[in-house]
């Protein structure tokens, strides 16, 4: 099909202009909208004459899914259905770019339960999204952009060490919001002066360090470690 039509009430509607791919299209609407009626028609199909056009299966999230859409589509990251797993994914992207900072707040409380008991892919989908909730955490309010770095330095902690560069960029870009530097860089500190922490994720952090703090911040840190050799 090359177009759609969603309705959802005798006066209200939206057309959809598809593009030919493979994977699941999704389509967030641009406010909540209270209706308990939703039709979803092919306006174009898009065929030669005796061709047939259709819609193979079509998925709708709302606020009354297990009480809350972001939730659902959180706990569908983990799907054992390769196919399900992504399309939430996508579907939760697509809401960090339109939504409102409440929904970016609720996104987060529910990321925040995941990465530490997640696997594979499961946990990368998880680190993915704290990714760009970090780019744009400039838009959200002061204690969700701390819960934000907790977040994030506690899935840096349990990640895998290959897992962990697309978690250092990510405070990288928390850092580069103004006024976040110094508050990132003390958390990252505090992974460096653990000691029950692993060698490797305290050197990977002093390497972070190295590069985005400041020198005072580096040289008084080295002052304090000089006795590990291995790191």
């Amino acid at each position: 099909p090359k177009q759609l039509v969603l309705t959802l009430s005798a006066t209200e509607s939206y057309r959809i202009v598809t593009t030919p791919t493979s994977r699941p299209l999704w389509v967030v609407l641009p406010q909540p909208i209270s209706t308990n009626f939703v039709s979803l028609t092919i306006e174009d199909c898009g065929t030669l004459e005796g061709q047939w056009s259709a819609l193979a299966e079509v998925s709708l999230f709302s606020d009354l899914d297990g009480g809350n859409a972001l939730s659902l589509l959180v706990a569908q990251l983990g799907s054992s259905e390769m196919r399900v797993a992504e399309a939430a994914e996508r579907a939760l992207f697509a809401q960090l770019e339109t939504g409102t900072p409440q929904q970016g707040e609720e996104l987060l409380t529910a990321i925040a339960a995941g990465p530490p008991s997640s696997r594979g892919s499961t946990k990368r989908r998880y680190q993915a999204l704290l990714g760009q909730l970090a780019r744009q955490s400039n838009r959200l309010a002061a204690p969700t952009q701390r819960q934000i770095l907790d977040t994030l330095l506690t899935a840096t902690a349990t990640a895998e060490v290959d897992e962990r560069t697309a978690l250092f960029a990510a405070l990288t870009t928390l850092a580069s919001q103004p006024g976040r530097a110094e508050s990132v860089s003390a958390a990252v500190q505090g992974l460096i002066q653990s000691r029950q922490s692993s060698t490797v994720l305290r050197g990977q952090a002093l390497r972070w360090l190295a590069e985005h703090g400041s020198l005072p911040v580096v040289l008084s840190l080295g002052e304090q470690i000089a006795d590990e050799q291995a790191l």
